[in-house]
């Protein structure tokens, strides 16, 4: 299978876009390499597909449907059902080295290039941070993107909605 490796903000990953489920990302990318499961012991837990040999992990967060006909605040709300809950896509982290954004390669490009990509396509107000394993993190909030660089060099991406 063809996989579309291009990066449409807050949109997904080519054909695969964000609430779509597990189910779905499996018929279009196959059997991920292996799974893992994080946060099981608080509300929110995140089931994580990683696909190594394709250079991408997706996230899916568990979301459960709530009985939005109360007076209640959100955290006094009811769930309906633990039958409705379910996992969607709502982040993915990816180094594949043929993942464009606007129409471009991205790893490996410098973070000055990486930033007037994005200032070129009206996304502007980046912020930088220093992680605390080495990386250098610069990211357009507004549009749920962080790149990852280490020697200037960006090595990968993770992208929200």
């Amino acid at each position: 299978m063809n996989i579309e490796m291009y990066i449409e903000l807050n949109q997904g990953l080519g054909n695969l876009k964000f609430g779509s489920t597990i189910d779905e990302a499996i018929d279009l990318f196959g059997k991920p390499s292996s799974v893992e499961t994080i946060g099981e012991d608080l509300e929110m837990k995140t089931t994580l597909l990683h696909y190594e040999n394709k250079g991408f992990s997706l996230f899916f967060d568990y979301e459960m449907i709530y009985n939005d006909h109360t007076d209640k605040p959100w955290e006094g709300v009811e769930p309906f059902s633990q039958i409705d809950d379910k996992e969607t896509l709502t982040c993915i982290d990816i180094n594949n080295d043929e993942v464009t954004l606007f129409g471009e390669k991205i790893i490996g490009k410098s973070s000055k290039e990486i930033i007037n990509l994005m200032v070129s396509n009206n996304i502007t107000n980046p912020t930088m941070d220093n992680e605390e394993w080495g990386e250098k993190r610069i990211s357009f909030e507004d549009y749920s993107i962080d790149f990852f660089f280490v020697e200037d060099k960006l090595i990968s991406v993770n992208f929200g909605k």
